[in-house]
């Protein structure tokens, strides 16, 4: 009953709070269109690549393809932790 109260928004101005809200809705509504159109165009065309790997040659490529997604998986892995930080940092 005696805790103290948060007095955040008696603090920061309305103003404030809103235009950092409205940024990040504009940063998520201009890049996630690019971001989601190239990463579609990189898949399929990994996608199609592996295919005619396979045809083209033979199915030994299949080995190759699953330990090339584990280690991009640990690549990305590695690069949204640092990028979530310089991101961070940089507001």
């Amino acid at each position: 009953m005696r805790a103290p109260i948060n007095l955040f928004f008696d603090r920061v101005p309305i103003g404030r709070i809103l235009n950092r809200f409205s940024k990040d809705l504009n940063v998520a509504d201009t890049s996630l269109y690019f971001s989601l159109n190239s990463a579609l165009n990189t898949i399929s065309a990994l996608l199609a690549d592996i295919i005619i790997c396979m045809y083209g040659g033979s199915f030994y490529v299949l080995p190759l393809v699953v330990v090339f997604f584990v280690y991009s998986y640990r690549i990305q892995q590695r690069y949204q932790a640092l990028n979530r930080e310089i991101v961070r940092l940089g507001n």
